[in-house]
């Protein structure tokens, strides 16, 4: 029998009761500063949060793959040449790009909310290393994300991963299982061809890559990674990438056979 269809549902939380999450940081010739969120609603719908920036913080130029709003509260920002200050409302349609943004002597607090899927993308990449440079700023990784509470992150619609493994054969991706278990490891070895694409997933364990030869570049500003590098990425932590002109060949280890869920 079919399942019955769920019942619309109406959902309350308070801002109060929900942990801070800081998700990007910079380091300022002050010091570093840092951009924090609190997600009340999270699911394949919606992400509406409120934000708080460190004066001075700043990120790049971006876009969003779905329509995005954002209500100043307190504080202020310039986004591109426009000062936002409290009640400035904007409205991101799906595709454009704005920024970059720069907090102000007080920082700035935020209400956003996207509708559907909130991955971001970079606009203007070069033109963000130019602010850094004369703001005497540099960028530090995208910190970790501590889910306390599973999130809905796979939208109606998403390939499952058997597909994808049927698109990468086609392409000539590879992997091979090299240990499969023993004293508790699992070990795969991946070969990707150039600008080969994978898409923001996650896994039940943490893992490290190191890569052999070639590189890519991942999602969300979090940086790069070239040969002979090693990236640690904690479980349930969502990521994605793009790899270079020459492909990239790696290895993954885990500490468990994980799971993956786009």
């Amino acid at each position: 029998m079919a399942d019955e269809p769920k019942e619309p549902q109406v959902k309350f939380r308070h801002m109060e009761e929900e942990k801070w999450h800081e998700v990007r940081a910079i380091e300022l010739p002050t010091g570093r500063v840092a951009v924090r969120e609190k997600w009340l609603e999270f699911s394949a719908k919606c992400l509406s949060l409120v934000a708080r920036w460190d004066p001075g913080m700043m990120i790049h130029k971006h876009g969003h793959n779905s329509e995005h709003v954002l209500y100043v509260i307190s504080g202020s920002m310039h986004c591109g040449d426009v000062e936002c200050t409290p009640g400035m409302h904007i409205t991101l349609e799906q595709g454009a790009s704005f920024g970059p943004f720069i907090a102000g002597s007080e920082g700035v607090e935020l209400f956003e909310v996207m509708m559907g899927d909130p991955r971001s993308f970079p606009a203007d990449n070069e033109g963000f290393d130019k602010l850094l440079t004369e703001k005497g700023a540099k960028r530090l990784p995208n910190p970790p994300i501590e889910l306390d509470r599973p999130l809905e992150t796979s939208a109606p619609g998403t390939a499952p991963p058997r597909e994808l493994v049927e698109q990468a054969k086609k392409v000539g991706a590879r992997r091979k299982k090299i240990v499969k278990g023993e004293a508790g490891f699992f070990m795969n070895r991946s070969q990707l061809p150039a600008g080969y694409r994978v898409p923001p997933h996650h896994h039940n364990h943490g893992e490290m890559l190191i890569v052999l030869d070639g590189g890519c570049t991942f999602d969300d500003d979090f940086g790069s990674a070239g040969t002979n590098d090693t990236v640690v990425i904690p479980a349930r932590n969502r990521y994605g990438f793009t790899c270079g002109p020459d492909g990239m060949e790696f290895l993954t280890i885990r500490l468990g056979d994980a799971t993956t869920e786009l």
